[in-house]
């Protein structure tokens, strides 16, 4: 089991990496936290209107957390979708 970071070092400080073309942060304790993508992120993206992305979210097509109203999906499971979504794979 993964330990969490205590919340009273959330504000710590974060640095960008790039790792092979995925944002990920890495906090001074050495969490990595993927990048959290809104639905505003994912229409911008896949150029989907906002209830098509909510439609696949709800339908597991794309793979994502609800937090409170709002959805948020990990940079790499829209990633995955893309992927398994290319007509290239096919």
């Amino acid at each position: 089991m993964v330990a969490l970071p205590n919340m009273s070092d959330v504000r710590c400080y974060y640095t960008l990496i790039n790792d092979n073309n995925k944002t990920k942060y890495r906090d001074r304790g050495d969490y990595i936290m993927s990048k959290m993508l809104t639905i505003d992120d994912l229409c911008e993206i896949l150029q989907l209107r906002p209830n098509t992305i909510r439609n696949y979210l709800k339908e597991g097509k794309i793979r994502g957390s609800k937090f409170g109203r709002e959805w948020r999906v990990k940079q790499e499971d829209l990633d995955k979708f893309i992927e398994d979504n290319s007509n290239t794979n096919k």
